[in-house]
């Protein structure tokens, strides 16, 4: 089983599974790799890898401006293309990151201003995306999703200081993390963490479980089952196979 590791405390035990053989393990930023004393690799550099297996890589910047202005000239043919292009660019790419999901309300419900501009940014994002793809080239805020479309093989994961993980870094996770992976994430009984409760909903409902660890007690459990899990002893072997395995299998 795949396991979400949930905790007020998140470093301890990311220190303490860090350095056993057993997963790859995976930091947001090279200070996190080195505060856990391992060598850096990302969800993204990952993600990148996956595009390059089958023959895709993300669009280097002035390529990806290029095809952005061309985008802009043919979806919305504006007098000023430069100056469109900078002011789209930004809600473009949180449009992408967010797989084509900026806007959750009912767009039926829009004014015709707004559903004007909805419309001009779906325009948009199809002509660009689809400029970058004759090359086999993605913008990077759309790394995520296009990496998981490829159905990556699946390796065990130590997943480490994401503390509030995105749809598309959860969608690619989810795709990657074969048996015994764990993400480690925060989780507190407040409205700041009420993101990371969501992201731990749809990640059990893809099939992963969850083992709960105490404010530093070195406890772990799954929560809701109303039973008590064993510690996490130094020297015991964690590794997906073994009975002392935090998820239990």
């Amino acid at each position: 089983m795949r396991i979400v590791y949930t905790t007020s405390r998140p470093h301890p035990i990311s220190q303490q599974l860090a350095h056993r053989p057993l997963w790859r393990v995976l930091t947001p930023t090279p200070q996190a790799a080195r505060s856990l004393g391992v060598a850096h690799q990302s969800l993204e550099t990952l993600a990148v890898g996956v595009l390059g297996k089958h023959g895709w890589g993300l669009a280097p910047l002035l390529t990806a401006w290029r095809a952005l202005e061309t985008a802009v000239a043919e979806a919305i043919s504006p007098e000023d293309i430069p100056g469109t292009a900078r002011m789209w660019e930004p809600t473009l790419k949180e449009f992408l990151q967010g797989g084509g999901n900026f806007w959750h309300e009912d767009i039926t419900a829009l004014d015709a201003p707004n559903m004007v501009r909805v419309q001009e940014l779906q325009r948009l994002a199809k002509v660009y995306t689809a400029k970058l793809k004759q090359k086999r080239l993605v913008d990077k805020a759309e790394l995520f999703w296009h990496a998981a479309g490829f159905s990556p093989g699946s390796q065990p994961l130590l997943v480490c200081g994401y503390d509030f993980p995105r749809a598309d870094e959860l969608s690619f996770l989810n795709a990657v993390a074969g048996e015994g992976s764990i993400l480690v994430l925060p989780l507190v009984e407040e409205p700041l963490f009420d993101h990371n409760q969501k992201a731990l909903v749809w990640l059990q409902e893809q099939g992963w479980g969850e083992e709960t660890g105490g404010r530093g007690d070195g406890e772990t459990g799954r929560r809701g089952d109303g039973e008590e899990g064993e510690g996490w002893e130094e020297g015991e072997d964690y590794s997906p196979h073994s009975p002392h395995s935090p998820h239990f299998p």
